[in-house]
């Protein structure tokens, strides 16, 4: 589909970094014990940094006049970052669940999702730290995934994934308390490592209270911005996500999901793979919003808004997971 360029997401800045200078220039700086007993296993002395990093900073970006919904993969688990097969002519991204200060807390203690993607992928430490240290010549390459309260999602293209780490008892707070063998028993070093490529997007602060029409177009305008970029990038897209901000930013599942589903399928995504968790009360979140997204199909943005907004979706707690999913009262599909 032809669209005009001035509704387009404009690029801000790009550049390339070599690996093995990123490393020896940047190399990340962990501050608590057991991110230095997996980085022992991922990057031991005298590992290989080959190839390079391909990182953009993109902003702007108008929402067609209609909405659409999307091919859904629904898969149980989080991100595995599996090759991708020989016949898949689609790139694949994955989202990066990003504080607007982009990948600046991987090194400490903490270990959700930001950190885990930073833990098994090391250079996004050092690339956050090269970033900052102004090295480059891209003015509008910065370190903030939101400025000026809009969104400027980062892509970093080639990240080597250099170790998985099973977080199935180790997630949230109970990382920095683990005992060392518990965590070194947890992960695996890949070797050679594979490359993964990473859409980092900041979800909205946390709110309380029912999601107002601002909050509901906020969320479509910064996903559509970063999922649209993934397109102007790479064409023919597969997007892994999940539950974007659900977790400490205590996001209602069922919506943020919906508003995925639509911001890709306007942004022209091929296939979204939504990652819902490990248990069934997680996917129930996103069969709600896959049928939302088929309601609101050819919805103009206002319209699709407005009936968000009617469905009185709420804020949920911090932290609130693997609890049921109930579908706001006055869901526009009915009880």
């Amino acid at each position: 589909m032809s669209r005009p360029s001035d509704r387009e997401p404009r690029l801000l800045g790009e550049h390339s970094w070599l690996l093995d200078d990123l490393a020896a220039r940047h190399p990340p700086q962990w501050a608590n014990s057991n991110k230095r007993a997996i980085a022992s296993v991922a990057t031991p002395p005298g590992a290989s940094h080959e190839g390079r990093l391909l990182v953009s900073r993109w902003a702007g970006g108008e929402l067609p006049d209609a909405l659409s919904d999307c091919d859904v993969d629904s898969r149980e688990g989080f991100f595995i970052y599996a090759p991708v097969a020989e016949e898949d002519e689609r790139v694949h991204w994955h989202m990066n669940f990003a504080d607007p200060y982009l990948f600046g807390y991987g090194e400490g203690p903490l270990m959700a999702q930001d950190e885990l993607q930073i833990t098994e992928h090391p250079c996004l430490a050092s690339l956050g730290r090269a970033i900052e240290s102004r090295e480059h010549d891209q003015e509008g390459l910065t370190r903030y995934t939101r400025e000026g309260g809009m969104a400027t999602p980062v892509l970093v293209q080639g990240a080597p994934r250099r170790c998985v780490v099973d977080t199935t008892h180790l997630y949230g707070d109970n990382f920095a308390c683990a005992p060392e063998h518990v965590v070194l028993d947890a992960t695996t070093r890949v070797d050679p490592p594979t490359l993964s490529n990473i859409i980092a997007l900041a979800a909205l602060s946390p709110e309380s209270g029912a999601y107002t029409s601002g909050q509901v177009q906020g969320l479509l305008q910064t996903a559509y911005t970063g999922f649209r970029a993934l397109v102007l990038r790479s064409e023919h897209v597969t997007l892994h996500t999940g539950y974007w901000g659900c977790g400490a930013f205590g996001g209602n599942k069922g919506l943020v999901a919906a508003v995925q589903l639509l911001a890709a399928g306007a942004a022209e995504v091929e296939r979204v793979c939504f990652w819902w968790g490990r248990t069934e009360l997680d996917r129930s979140a996103l069969e709600h919003a896959i049928a939302v997204q088929q309601h609101l199909n050819g919805a103009s943005v206002d319209e699709a808004v407005a009936k968000l907004v009617a469905a009185g979706y709420r804020w949920g707690l911090a932290n609130e997971n693997h609890v049921p999913y109930e579908p706001p009262e006055n869901c526009m599909l009915g009880k």
